[in-house]
């Protein structure tokens, strides 16, 4: 009686891939944090969520991830994401060949969701660390999404060097703050990221002469 407080969290250790979602398959109300991750260099870990190709209307909703190595990486078609907390410290969400409509909302990477990460970690985020990554996803549709501190707040890149460029879809509202490069679209490696549009989106690259950029074309 009283208790107002629910859902789970996983205090991880296991260095590999912690949940790999079947087909239409909801992962919901759920914490998930790093306890021997460290405050300098962090370690290397696997996915908090890895959605394999063919998994396919996969949803995740409600999660606070709180220091994952790197947070979500997706293939499968008809994503939705919607809820998501936490301060990933190398790769936020990743979305990779998806020929159908990924839709993400709502999504914040900010490092006061784990209040004594340090000064020298989020440095380390600052010079290493990528928000959100596009390769390959034929539609996409971020909505609210926010990030702070980080190398890079989207890019676009051949990252599987699979030569599919079709990338293309929406980013309306959120933002980036004191980041890098805001937004990346990495035409060397041929990802033209065609039919973007960025409505009401607020980008603020790293103060400085020089220090940053809100959209970089490479």
């Amino acid at each position: 009686f009283g208790d107002t407080h629910f859902g789970t969290q996983l205090n991880v250790t296991y260095t590999g891939d912690l949940l790999t979602p079947s087909m239409q398959c909801t992962v919901k109300a759920l914490t998930v944090f790093y306890p021997n991750q460290s405050f300098t260099a962090p370690t290397a870990y696997g996915y908090a969520v890895n959605i394999p190709q063919n998994m396919h209307f996969v949803h995740l909703e409600a999660l606070t991830l709180v220091n994952p190595y790197k947070a979500v990486y997706c293939t499968g078609n008809g994503v939705t994401m919607h809820g998501i907390y936490g301060f990933p410290l190398y790769r936020g969400i990743e979305l990779g060949r998806i020929a159908d409509v990924a839709r993400v909302q709502d999504v914040h990477w900010i490092p006061t969701v784990h209040y004594s990460i340090g000064a020298t970690l989020k440095a380390w985020v600052q010079a290493n660390g990528y928000a959100f990554t596009v390769d390959g996803a034929e539609q996409f549709d971020f909505t609210d999404c926010f990030a702070w501190g980080y190398r890079v707040g989207v890019y676009f890149s051949d990252f599987d060097a699979d030569a599919f460029y079709g990338s293309y879809g929406s980013w309306k509202g959120g933002g980036f703050d004191q980041t890098n490069e805001c937004v990346v679209v990495s035409g060397g490696l041929g990802m033209r990221a065609d039919g973007l549009t960025m409505t009401a989106t607020t980008l603020v690259p790293t103060a400085g002469a020089g220090a940053g950029h809100a959209v970089l074309f490479q």
